[in-house]
């Protein structure tokens, strides 16, 4: 595969990682199912209690583990400072989350992508002032 650019071509190698993040609307948190914002894509631009019901859903989540996620917000000062989430509906931490300090699953602040564990799938997240 070639990529072109403003300075010529860039091929990649067969072992080189690609990357979807680009999928990920501006203003949304993305969610991904396979590493590094590939394979199927859930995206929100608010708060979710509950992505298996409601308005919007992420039903590839009931079967599937969620590998990355990206928060596609410019880090302009007016926009909230990352997105946290949960195993539980309703902002409400299970598991082993219980025990932890934060009591949620995890959190990434704006502009930050990555892979996750793998071994999980939130069901609800939301907007916060910092991580």
């Amino acid at each position: 595969m070639a990529l072109l650019g403003a300075s010529g071509a860039y091929f990649l190698r067969e072992d080189e990682p690609s990357y979807g993040y680009h999928h990920c609307p501006l203003g949304s948190v993305c969610f991904f199912s396979e590493q590094n914002g590939n394979g199927d894509i859930c995206s929100w631009k608010g708060d979710d209690t509950d992505w298996l019901a409601g308005k919007e859903t992420c039903a590839w989540t009931r079967d599937r583990p969620v590998k990355s996620v990206f928060v596609n917000v410019p880090d302009d000062g007016r926009a909230p400072g990352g997105v946290e989430y949960f195993r539980g509906r309703d902002f409400t931490p299970t598991g082993i989350d219980r025990t932890r300090h934060s009591r949620r699953t995890g959190c990434t602040a704006v502009r930050q992508q990555g892979n996750l564990a793998g071994t999980y799938a939130p069901l609800s997240h939301r907007w916060i002032d910092h991580c």
